[in-house]
């Protein structure tokens, strides 16, 4: 019972967190000149973006599929990430997507330990592909943010992430506790995987590109004249600090980020936040083919369990 109510309270801390954050926002911009950006936005510009989206989504699945080692069908695997990805943005519970991913392969025979290695060394190897698009374009628009947070913000999540990787690789963790030695073996695994691994890391560079671009095509939907490397600065920033557990969906954190950044860049407010919820809306709109696949997955189970 009081785990039940430690969870409900932290989704309502989220909702408040994510509804206070956009509360503040809204009420220091003009909410028409937002509408009316919006209203006028390029559609052919936004569907592509969707489009880029939807295929970094496809690149993401075959990544995971290949730290998988190539288990199953790559079709069977892409459905289920699309379904953590419906998770991750329309449920707010303590079930994230990864969860969600995980609990499929188990019920197909993979091991716990290979399942959440698989789904850890998706979000590291993409975490490494993001922090380096990032760091270069950090270097590259370094005349732009070395007055800003940002000049000392991003290093530090760089430090961050070695850090941990030196936790993760160096200390023998899995002797803490025996429930913790089977993700332990299956993650030191990965050392003898260097090819999949550095393919997987090819594929994280794609997904970023491929994400950075989709942004730029929505800011110039919306108006915006910036060049690419800004964005290549802005997106992984935000894509970082959306990942903090302290949101619904990161709304709220997601726009903050780049009203304030963008606003170093000399782009008001109003359409700082019309890029970033127009952005929100088209990966609300990638991911509802996770829940469209997840009812079917759903249904075709029941149909096995009839005939069997």
């Amino acid at each position: 019972m009081e785990k039940k109510w430690k969870k409900r309270l932290g989704i309502v801390l989220k909702i408040g967190i994510s509804g206070g954050l956009i509360t503040y926002l809204v009420s220091r911009s003009d909410l028409k000149s937002i509408g009316d950006i919006l209203l006028k936005s390029n559609i052919l510009w936004l569907f592509i973006s969707y489009i880029l989206y939807i295929g970094s989504q496809l690149v993401s699945s075959w990544r995971w599929w290949i730290l998988l080692g190539r288990w199953g069908r790559l079709w069977f695997c892409t459905r289920l990430y699309f379904i953590g990805c419906f998770f991750n943005s329309f449920m707010p519970t303590g079930i994230g997507g990864d969860g969600v991913k995980t609990f499929y392969l188990y019920k197909r025979g993979v091991s716990l330990g290979q399942g959440i290695a698989s789904v850890f060394m998706d979000r590291y190897i993409g975490m490494a592909a993001m922090l380096t698009v990032g760091t270069i374009g950090y270097a590259i628009g370094w005349e732009g943010i070395r007055q800003g947070i940002l000049a000392w913000v991003w290093p530090l999540i760089v430090v961050g992430y070695v850090a941990g990787s030196l936790v993760v690789w160096k200390v023998r963790w899995g002797r803490l506790a025996r429930f913790m030695s089977g993700l332990y073996e299956s993650l030191m695994e990965y050392r003898g995987r260097g090819r999949d691994v550095a393919r997987a890391y090819a594929g994280g560079i794609g997904v970023q590109l491929l994400g950075i671009s989709g942004v730029w095509f929505v800011g110039s939907a919306t108006g915006l004249d910036l060049g690419f490397t800004y964005y290549a600065v802005v997106v992984p920033v935000a894509s970082v600090l959306v990942m903090i557990p302290l949101s619904i969906g990161g709304v709220g954190i997601r726009e903050g980020t780049l009203v304030y950044m963008l606003g170093y860049y000399g782009v008001e407010a109003e359409r700082a936040l019309a890029l970033s919820l127009a952005w929100f809306g088209i990966v609300l709109m990638g991911n509802l083919i996770g829940g469209v696949e997840f009812v079917r997955m759903g249904m075709m189970e029941k149909r096995r369990e009839v005939e069997s």
